[in-house]
């Protein structure tokens, strides 16, 4: 039998140093654009992908059109405008309730709130946005007091049929998915008068996994994503940054810290050797497991998408306390989780 409890600080992850503020530029989406894993692998992300019309519709180069996409328009799309008619907040508990409940009718499946840490902000934004006056290579000033982690889960049976281009569009689907509720969300706290800025798959300026970790969601797994008590690492991640006042929720222990010193199943599985087998180690501050992104991105990015989907455990069975735990062959590394191995492992 298996118990959720609420810890003051997260067991997954120590932080024992100094860390510091990653730069978007240093993620791996912008390094393949730059042909920094080499010229075959950023001709493919821009070219290889236009060959079939429904993947198209997930973004990507060739003959499409990235008006045709939804990521790209949400990308550019510009911030509404702050109501200047403030609701005032009386009760902070309540009001992230209310919050709670709005982001899961908009279609979140899970949410959790914490204070935003500045060392998960970016210091400079990779890509710019013309309708917000920004540009590559802009500091980025994100100056919100809170962030509110929602969890999308991806659909348990379809991952299951990986590696298919079934489970290819369930990945991508499901980051899609993500973006209109965490924009929604955002527009919802902006009209009660108060700033708040979506981070999603068409753009984030934050790092999810250390955020929806503190904000109780689940804990890090030895793969070095987040694992949920429900849904295991099948979640598409996003943030809303906000200074409406809200409670927040407390990290949790759901035995993952246990659980990945013997399971290693992870490890065992993956096609490039990137997860490893040993001790946790320390990089930026930050003891956890060590991912090796250099060599797990190249070979997730020059395959198709559905690569890097090693069997991950914790995919809970069942209700209330007694959980019947099994293997998972449903992961994918998607793209607000390839920002996190940067951010955390290099």
């Amino acid at each position: 039998m298996l118990t959720t409890n609420k810890v003051k600080t997260p067991r997954s992850f120590r932080i024992v140093g100094p860390q510091r503020q990653i730069d978007e530029r240093e993620t791996p989406h912008p390094k393949v654009d730059r042909g920094e894993f080499g010229a075959r692998l950023r001709d493919w992300r821009k070219n290889r992908v236009g060959g079939d019309p429904f993947r198209r519709l997930f973004g990507g180069g060739g003959e499409g059109d990235p008006n045709n996409t939804l990521q790209k328009i949400m990308r550019d799309a510009p911030e509404g405008k702050v109501n200047p008619n403030q609701i005032p907040v009386d009760d902070p508990a309540e009001m992230a309730e209310q919050i709670k409940g709005v982001a899961k009718y908009l279609g979140a499946d899970v949410v959790g709130i914490t204070r935003l840490d500045q060392l998960y902000v970016y210091s400079h934004r990779a890509r710019g946005n013309a309708a917000m006056g920004e540009k590559p290579g802009d500091p980025v000033n994100l100056p919100h007091r809170y962030a509110i982690c929602l969890g999308f889960a991806s659909d348990y049976y379809r991952y299951m049929s990986n590696n298919s281009k079934i489970s290819d569009t369930e990945y991508q689907f499901g980051n899609n998915h993500a973006i209109v509720p965490t924009f929604m969300l955002a527009s919802y706290i902006r009209e009660m008068g108060y700033p708040a800025t979506a981070h999603h798959h068409g753009r984030s300026l934050v790092n999810p996994i250390p955020l929806a970790i503190n904000a109780g969601l689940g804990e890090l797994g030895r793969h070095g994503m987040l694992i949920h008590e429900k849904y295991g690492s099948r979640l598409h991640l996003t943030v809303v940054t906000t200074d409406l006042p809200l409670a927040v929720d407390e990290p949790v222990d759901i035995g993952v810290e246990e659980f990945c010193k013997y399971c290693k199943k992870c490890a065992r599985t993956c096609p490039s050797h990137s997860i490893p087998f040993g001790e946790k180690g320390i990089l930026n501050g930050v003891e956890k497991y060590l991912v090796n992104i250099e060599m797990g991105n190249p070979l997730n990015s020059a395959t198709r998408s559905g690569a890097f989907r090693p069997p991950i455990p914790l995919i809970a069975a069942g209700v209330g306390a007694k959980r019947r735990w099994r293997f998972c062959h449903s992961l994918r590394v998607n793209r607000v989780s390839s920002v996190f191995f940067i951010s955390w492992f290099s």
